[in-house]
């Protein structure tokens, strides 16, 4: 049993250099895609390096997901929705293309099917899996009780 304090990953959640992750496979746009990882005291997932990457793409389901990374409030110009720095990208070739004009968020995906995956920007409001981000120094019993009270 965790203490109040204590400094863990919820169950369901995965750890990753003192980082937790969640990932839920129930479709969802991308706004409120973001709501629920706030909701749990996080963000949409930031990727910032190719080991982090590769964490991720590896509980991720296999149709990919949302992570934060955006050029909502200024194309062309992608931030992190949890407001870290953007140092690293693993776009796909000819990407972000803006195609048709809207697509202002992004989505990780294996599109060949090779295991090697790629960001795409896409737009907001299709609907994909999303995956969480946050520090691993959140109190765990009052994010436990926050869980509850959404699943319910």
């Amino acid at each position: 049993m965790y203490q109040l304090g204590e400094r863990a990953c919820l169950t369901d959640w995965s750890e990753f250099e003192n980082t937790c992750y969640f990932v839920s496979t129930v479709d969802k746009p991308f706004s409120d895609s973001l709501t629920t990882c706030e909701d749990f005291g996080g963000s949409l997932v930031s990727i910032h390096s190719q080991s982090e990457q590769d964490f991720v793409t590896g509980i991720i389901p296999s149709s990919g997901s949302w992570i934060g990374l955006n050029d909502i409030r200024n194309e062309s110009y992608f931030l992190w929705t949890d407001g870290t720095e953007v140092n690293f990208t693993a776009w796909s070739p000819g990407e972000p293309n803006d195609y048709g004009d809207g697509e202002d968020c992004t989505q990780l995906a294996d599109f060949d099917e090779d295991d090697i995956w790629m960001w795409n920007d896409y737009p907001c409001h299709g609907v994909l899996p999303l995956i969480c981000k946050q520090a691993k120094h959140i109190d765990l019993v009052d994010i436990q009780r926050l869980f509850v009270s959404i699943t319910r």
